[in-house]
C-alpha cells in the first residue's frame, strides 16, 4: 500500500512559515530547530497517524503555517505536506521567540484523500 511504502521507516517533520512547494522553501531555521522523527501507525483505510510526540523547542518567533514530511533529517525527499492549525481550526501556529511547538500523538494525519493535518 502507498502509505506503508511512504512511511514504513517513519518520516522527518519540518515546519514552515508558508507553503514549502517541492523543496524546503520557508522552512524554519535557527534557534534549536531541526527536523524531528515521526513514527506512524500501520495504515488503515488509506490513512495513518503519528504515534509519538515530538517537540520543536527553542523556536525562532514566527507564525508557522505548514509542515512537510521527509525521508531524511536534512535535505532528502519531501513525501507529504499539509497545513498546521490551532485547536480552533485557524491556519498557523504563532510562536514567540524561544517557545516550542508540541506535536502530540495522532495530531499528524496522513490521508490519501486529503493533505491537511
Amino acid at each position: 500500500d502507498t502509505l506503508a511504502f511512504l512511511f514504513a521507516n517513519g518520516a522527518y517533520m519540518s515546519v514552515h512559515t508558508a507553503e514549502p512547494a517541492a523543496r524546503s522553501d520557508n522552512e524554519a531555521s535557527g534557534g534549536g530547530y531541526r527536523r524531528l522523527k515521526l513514527e506512524f501507525e500501520k495504515p488503515s483505510h488509506r490513512a495513518t497517524e503519528n504515534i509519538n510526540e515530538i517537540l520543536f523547542d527553542e523556536m525562532n518567533g514566527a507564525t508557522y503555517t505548514h509542515f512537510a514530511l521527509w525521508d531524511a533529517a536534512s535535505k532528502g525527499n519531501m513525501k507529504w505536506t499539509g497545513t498546521l492549525r490551532e485547536r480552533d481550526g485557524t491556519i498557523g501556529l504563532t510562536v514567540k521567540q524561544g517557545d516550542a511547538i508540541r506535536i502530540k500523538p495522532r495530531y499528524v494525519v496522513v490521508n490519501l484523500a486529503s493533505r491537511e493535518a
